[in-house]
């Protein structure tokens, strides 16, 4: 993974962006960013998996990219993603979130290039992600290339789970 880099200087002076691994943050710091964007989600994560188990399994199975402010040495956005199959170079994120107060600034965008070069240079071939109708997130995916590959009718309130894949 590359050196940590500074992101919008004018924006946020102090963020810095750089894997987990080259970073003082651990398992509990994920956590606590978990309960934050919990009730972002729909569902929200904590109706759908136990948040401490899934922050240590997200810690010790996943590659972390981190957004973090240096001056309050916190965690403003993560994009976590499993890179292990080699066999058919497919990775996927299972979680990404940013901090309320810091949206709409372009940082998951950053965090999007440094997971995409990462798997790159891994030759990984496709990258998926899933979400659900009429979310901001959807948006962006698509705005980042990524294509609906499939969609379920699978939340409670009947919305639709999006499905999609973008090819490295």
């Amino acid at each position: 993974m590359e050196k940590s880099k500074k992101i919008k200087e004018s924006i946020f002076p102090n963020i810095l962006i750089n894997s987990i691994k080259n970073t003082k943050f651990l398992e509990k710091d994920i956590y606590n960013l978990l309960v934050e964007l919990d009730q972002d989600f729909f569902p929200p994560l904590s109706l759908r998996v136990n948040l401490k188990f899934w922050a240590n399994k997200l810690y010790t199975k996943s590659e972390i990219i981190l957004a973090f402010d240096q001056k309050n040495n916190q965690i403003i956005a993560l994009l976590c993603f499993y890179c292990n199959n080699h066999k058919t170079k497919y990775s996927y994120i299972p979680v990404l979130g940013v901090r309320k107060d810091y949206r709409e600034n372009g940082i998951m965008k950053t965090l999007f290039c440094y997971c995409l070069n990462y798997l790159k240079k891994l030759n990984f071939k496709i990258l998926g992600i899933k979400t659900w109708d009429n979310s901001i997130p959807l948006k962006m995916y698509k705005s980042l290339g990524f294509k609906i590959i499939n969609k379920i009718q699978d939340r409670p309130d009947g919305r639709f789970t999006f499905y999609l894949e973008k090819k490295i």
